[in-house]
């Protein structure tokens, strides 16, 4: 039966998506009784999950709608009764293209001698590149340009000014101690170098706050010199 039941699942910025149009419509609902559906959730309404958004319709007006992801698609026909092979289809349609979206991904470091021999082959061929072009600054002259900017950066943003990969410096400085992720899994700094080769910096997004680690300029010429002196 399965078959037919056509799955319109969309990726939308690397998120898995089905409207709540589509839900409606192959359910045999009206729309405005899914969006109702959905609103009776209350707290279990994560805004990740239940994306809001909005369309037109025939009258060129604009709607509301939900893109649901896998778990909000799964939270709501949890919700509702019966259903059972629209659900089986989308949320195995949801899961082959998580899979697929796995395979397509890099593969990973699993120790830290992988990371570090990943980070000795970029540093290499960058210097390999610097010699060839002549346009390109010697490695120390590069730099010089990084701490003269003063600015604080994030893992990713340091990772990318340094020539190397950003899980292959996180692996680094995990390894040399000079961060840890915290049972969140959340990095952060070694305390005694917070002030030198770290600062933390507060957010707010919303009604969310948080702390974000970034690099300073001492940092960034610390980490430099350790990667340069890399020998395996």
């Amino acid at each position: 039966m399965n078959e037919l039941i056509k799955v319109q699942i969309e990726t939308k910025d690397g998120i898995n998506i089905v409207s709540s149009r589509v839900i409606a419509n192959q359910l045999g609902k009206e729309h405005k009784h899914v969006l109702e559906g959905i609103r009776r959730m209350g707290l279990n309404l994560d805004p990740c999950n239940f994306i809001e958004s909005s369309y037109l319709d025939s009258y060129n007006r604009s709607k509301a709608e939900y893109l649901l992801t896998k778990d909000g698609f799964t939270l709501y026909m949890f919700n509702i009764q019966g259903y059972n092979e629209f659900k089986r289809a989308y949320i195995n349609r949801f899961n082959e293209m998580e899979r697929a979206l796995k395979t397509m991904q890099p593969k990973l470091p699993q120790t830290y001698k992988e990371a570090l021999k990943e980070l000795l082959v970029q540093v290499e061929e960058n210097e390999r590149l610097q010699i060839e072009n002549k346009d390109m600054k010697p490695k120390a002259e590069y730099f010089d340009e990084i701490v003269d900017r003063g600015g604080l950066t994030n893992f990713r943003d340091t990772a990318k000014l340094l020539g190397v990969s950003e899980k292959a410096f996180i692996f680094f400085l995990i390894d040399k101690k000079y961060i840890y992720r915290d049972q969140k899994g959340t990095l952060k700094p070694v305390a005694k170098y917070v002030g030198t080769y770290f600062e933390l910096k507060e957010w707010v997004r919303g009604e969310k706050t948080g702390t974000q680690t970034l690099i300073t300029a001492k940092g960034k010429e610390q980490f430099l010199e350790l990667i340069n002196s890399i020998k395996l």
